[in-house]
């Protein structure tokens, strides 16, 4: 697809074309690459961001109000061994899909663990997909919204910050989830490499 640029740049080349007659076989892929060119960058947008999860696409359906409701630390296997870290995490209030307070520390180099409460019932949530409810883990940490369902796991690096950690860790995909009603859905993944020791994710 042409942006409004690309349009009417092809257009005035197609006219020039028609105008002078042009034939000469060099001439012609000449304009072919240019007309190229000018469509590539709009191509390219859309498939970085028209393909991928937006925040915006996945807006809440509840907010809280009020005091939150007690952990219930027999809501999830992992709850009690980190029973400090989500009581603490809950009376800070929603940070998440309106109602939960997502809960993240430290497991170790590069690594992290997060598990969410819900404010209204108390009960802890993990991955429900695939990993059957565990704690969501991540090595470039995770982007979420207060105002969204949707949590991007290991985010591309910052072009100022590239790589931003160790090589192994650089090539871990990104990972798109959605908060359900028995925890976190993985909805898509966009693969990472190093090239030129430099990450780089998409397709």
């Amino acid at each position: 697809m042409f942006s409004a640029f690309g349009f009417v740049g092809a257009r005035r080349l197609m006219r020039v074309v028609r105008r002078h007659r042009v034939n000469n076989t060099r001439t012609i892929l000449l304009i072919s690459l240019v007309l190229f060119l000018l469509a590539a960058p709009l191509s390219g947008q859309n498939l970085k961001k028209g393909n991928l999860p937006q925040f915006e696409d996945h807006p809440v359906t509840q907010e809280f109000h009020g005091k939150p409701v007690p952990v219930d630390l027999s809501s999830h296997p992992n709850a009690r061994t980190f029973r400090t870290r989500l009581k603490e995490g809950a009376k800070k209030g929603a940070n998440f899909d309106g109602h939960y307070a997502l809960v993240f520390w430290g497991c170790g180099n590069e690594c992290q663990q997060s598990l969410l409460v819900d404010l209204h019932t108390g009960r802890v949530h993990g991955v429900a997909e695939p990993t059957n409810n565990g704690p969501l883990e991540s090595s470039r940490g995770i982007d979420f919204r207060l105002t969204s369902k949707l949590i991007i796991v290991d985010p591309p690096c910052p072009e100022d910050y590239n790589p931003c950690v160790s090589f192994g860790r650089s090539e871990e995909p990104v990972r798109y989830y959605l908060m359900e009603n028995n925890g976190l859905r993985l909805i898509q993944k966009t693969p990472c490499k190093l090239i030129n020791e430099r990450q780089k994710c998409g397709p």
